[in-house]
């Protein structure tokens, strides 16, 4: 055989990263009931003929009425960060959750660690909103925490909340996310 010189054989794509790997555990509630939080009342319900009135559905106003006014809605909408599932750089490393909504940060979770942290963090946000109107996502990002502050970005979850406004006062919302870069 002599000498013989040994190539190594590897598929260029293996060292291409092929997108964040893992999942995040996520809940959604709007609450519409008790907004003790925002400082106002609870919305009373008004019963007239059968019929369940609230302040926070729209009324008609007439038959003369073309257009119906569009009225603000206000809640709270509540998250709950579980957990995370099969994180990449799975070490032992701290991890944490930054939720943020039209990139203002809303609430950050404290630190876990491992391939499978578990944070059980539930936040909350005061919601105001024009019925009807275009609602902005909630953007989860995940981060491994560093003591020099370079805390490096693993990924995120961006979720529309149309679910939990549609379906208020239950978790509409409650599943497993993929992260993506």
């Amino acid at each position: 055989w002599g000498f013989c010189n040994w190539v190594e054989l590897i598929d260029p794509l293996d060292k291409v990263k092929k997108g964040v790997s893992g999942s995040l555990l996520l809940k959604i509630f709007y609450d519409t009931q008790d907004l003790d939080y925002l400082g106002l009342p609870s919305p009373p319900s008004h019963e007239k003929a059968g019929e369940v009135v609230s302040p926070i559905t729209p009324q008609k106003h007439g038959k003369g009425d073309e257009e119906e006014e569009k009225k603000e809605v206000k809640g709270i909408l509540k998250f709950e960060i579980v957990n995370g599932e099969n994180l990449e750089n799975g070490d032992e490393s701290e991890k944490f959750v930054v939720a943020k909504m039209k990139g203002l940060e809303i609430f950050k979770t404290s630190l876990a660690t491992g391939a499978n942290p578990e944070w059980r963090a539930v936040g909350k946000h005061p919601l105001s909103f024009i019925e009807d109107s275009t609602l902005p996502k909630v953007a989860f990002e995940l981060y491994n925490f560093s003591l020099d502050e370079s805390d490096s970005y693993l990924g995120t979850v961006n979720l529309s909340i149309q679910a939990a406004i549609d379906s208020p006062n239950t978790w509409a919302i409650n599943d497993l996310f993929p992260l993506s870069d």
